[in-house]
């Protein structure tokens, strides 16, 4: 195939069990148009020959000598594509044979978006499997960059010509949380979006990563969060500072939910609990910065939530966080009108956190 319109890329390390699995999904998809790039990273068990046991000329196989690891191999497989889309892929999860299909419609739909992911079903032995699905409003997803990512890597399909342009690639000074920078730079050239539509079944076992390096995630993924702070101006003078942050992070990150859950915007107890818990850190923290911040962030996420009824507006309204907030904005009907009518802020002034 010498023009594939989509270039499905995965890395391979001693997956020997489900590997097969993960081959079988994405070649049994409704959607025919790609090259199915397999980064086989030295695996030392029966990986590589399940590999190469598949005929079909939609697979090309590239087979590092030594076990480059996660990061470099994904680099490598997005070097080698060549199609309109990168498509993403794990060697233990399962894609449902119309996901490529449904994502590569909506991306031609919507030149503006720049990367696309779906909601997923968990599974895995002695486990219950249950559905995830995170907010999907562009605006929504950017603003909880700054705590984590809602996008499930494996489930993601973005432009390569904007990984190109952009010289992007993931870092190997972000390794078990690579994606999140990786998309956070790739949202700065347009907008994300993530699919209501289970299209991926996301596999729990012992080997996760998030299982294996938990340790190692959380530290790497706390320098990303300043990172992305600093990026939008908030500066920190003291490490007590940073923690403070990070704590205000914590509460702010975002939920997933399950299929017969509403999303995080229309659900005005989730954000009432939100707000509880940034109370509770706002009266015990000694640092009027973080108070500061901690306000400012009010002021510009509650017009974001706009999908609320009338009646659960009052109760947000009314929360004590909420009227201290807006109190000293000195602006509160403005805000309240703004909330009421579901007028928006522009996106860099809800992050300039340092600016009044």
């Amino acid at each position: 195939m010498s023009n594939p319109h989509v270039s499905v890329v995965m890395a391979v390390y001693n997956a020997q069990e489900y590997v097969s699995d993960a081959i079988d999904s994405i070649l049994c998809q409704t959607y025919n148009d790609f090259e199915f790039i397999i980064v086989e990273d030295g695996s030392s068990d029966d990986s590589l020959n399940i590999i190469q046991a598949y005929s079909d000329p939609r697979i090309k196989v590239i087979r590092n000598k030594e076990n480059l690891k996660l990061i470099k191999s994904l680099n490598l497989g997005l070097q080698k594509a060549c199609g309109r889309y990168i498509v993403r892929m794990d060697a233990d999860d399962v894609s449902r044979p119309d996901r490529i299909e449904k994502q590569v419609n909506y991306m031609e739909a919507h030149p503006d978006c720049v990367l696309c992911g779906t909601s997923y079903k968990t599974f895995g032995s002695g486990m219950t499997s249950k559905s995830i699905v995170y907010p999907s409003d562009g605006q929504d997803i950017h603003y909880h960059m700054l705590s984590n990512t809602y996008f499930l890597h494996p489930s993601t399909c973005f432009r390569r010509e904007v990984v190109e342009k952009q010289s992007l690639k993931y870092r190997e000074d972000f390794l078990h949380v690579e994606d999140h920078w990786f998309f956070f730079e790739l949202l700065h050239h347009g907008v994300g979006h993530i699919m209501k539509d289970v299209l991926l079944d996301y596999r729990i076992h012992d080997q996760n990563v998030s299982v294996v390096h938990t340790a190692k995630q959380l530290i790497t993924q706390n320098a990303i969060r300043i990172k992305i702070a600093e990026h939008y101006g908030l500066t920190f003078k003291t490490s007590e500072e940073v923690k403070e942050y990070l704590s205000f992070l914590l509460v702010m990150k975002p939920q997933p939910h399950q299929e017969s859950s509403v999303e995080l915007s229309g659900d005005c107890g989730i954000f009432l609990t939100l707000l509880d818990n940034l109370k509770i850190l706002s009266d015990n923290s000694h640092n009027e910065v973080v108070v500061k911040n901690i306000l400012r962030a009010i002021q510009k996420i509650v017009p974001l939530f706009c999908g609320f009824r009338l009646k659960d507006f009052r109760a947000i309204l009314d929360h004590p966080l909420c009227k201290e907030a807006f109190t000293e904005n000195r602006s509160r009907l403005w805000h309240y009108a703004k909330c009421v009518l579901g007028m928006h802020y522009d996106f860099n002034e809800i992050l300039s956190f340092n600016h009044d």
